[in-house]
């Protein structure tokens, strides 16, 4: 009983923190970017009175195969907090549903993030921002989708959409490495991911990760994560900070006291240490 009363409580904490919101954001939500199916929607946030920001399209978690941009949002306000809470710092951002697996497989899935890109480069002068002025952002296996756009050629390419396209990406929490995924603890539970998305081979594994593709590129990277995050994934991307820092224009912050879940959890409430950093590169990426 005790637990059901925490969670009203939260539910109605971020219910009334989104009410207010909505005197500084207008929200554009159910916008189909290609197909007409339920997980081609996105929702896209923009600061009333603005246009032409810079904008983010921001790619949920759940480990290729959870989650959606409304998870469970009337208690934890996910994914919407992250639209809210940068877009409350001038930024517009569409926060994206795509296709699972094993709805689709992780080649359809990439497809339809990159299908949610061109949209809206196309359209997000319609909803306050600026199509020529991307960010594309995410959540850890959304922080994958969003590396591996970043790091191989072939994703962007393959979508028939300019090397600049996006001109800066934002990981939180990121996997860099599905070879050393599949290995670490939890073993059983990363191995039961792995197979069920890439297979557990070292060679399909390693053809997905963003650590295969690491070389010097000028698009700047935001790379977060939290310092009590999951030891398996805190270690691989502090085992690939020297590389990334040699190759790329990289930002890094790692933030005590936060958790995987906490990284997205607190966008919008009063223990947000994020958003303010995020919107900063952004404005950043785009000083000149």
């Amino acid at each position: 009983m005790a637990f059901l009363i925490l969670l009203v409580a939260l539910a109605g904490c971020g219910n009334m923190r989104a009410f207010f919101d909505q005197d500084v954001v207008a929200t554009d939500t159910g916008l189909d970017y290609g197909g007409g199916a339920l997980q081609t929607k996105l929702d896209f946030y923009h600061m009333r009175g603005r246009s032409g920001a810079p904008t983010v399209v921001f790619v949920h978690g759940g480990y290729w195969s959870g989650q959606d941009k409304d998870y469970y949002k009337a208690i934890t306000g996910l994914y919407g907090n992250v639209g809210l809470a940068l877009a409350k710092r001038g930024l517009a951002v569409a926060v994206i549903d795509y296709h699972l697996v094993p709805d689709t497989d992780f080649d359809g899935q990439l497809a339809d993030v990159m299908r949610a890109v061109a949209w809206v480069k196309a359209h997000a002068g319609e909803h306050g921002g600026d199509g020529g002025k991307l960010v594309l952002a995410g959540h850890s296996s959304g922080g994958h989708l969003t590396a591996l756009t970043a790091f191989d050629p072939a994703v962007l390419a393959g979508a028939g959409l300019a090397p600049d396209a996006i001109k800066g990406y934002v990981a939180l929490s990121p996997i860099l490495d599905l070879v050393a995924m599949r290995d670490k603890q939890p073993a059983a539970f990363n191995r039961k991911v792995t197979a069920k998305v890439f297979g557990l081979g070292d060679a399909a594994l390693a053809a997905r990760s963003p650590k295969s593709f690491f070389h010097a590129v000028p698009t700047p990277l935001f790379l977060g994560y939290g310092a009590d995050d999951y030891p398996y994934l805190r270690e691989q991307i502090e085992a690939n900070l020297p590389a990334l820092a040699a190759d790329t224009a990289l930002t890094v912050r790692k933030l005590a006291g936060h958790s995987h879940e906490d990284m997205v959890l607190n966008f919008d409430t009063d223990d947000d240490e994020l958003s303010a950093d995020v919107a900063g590169f952004v404005a950043a990426v785009f000083a000149d």
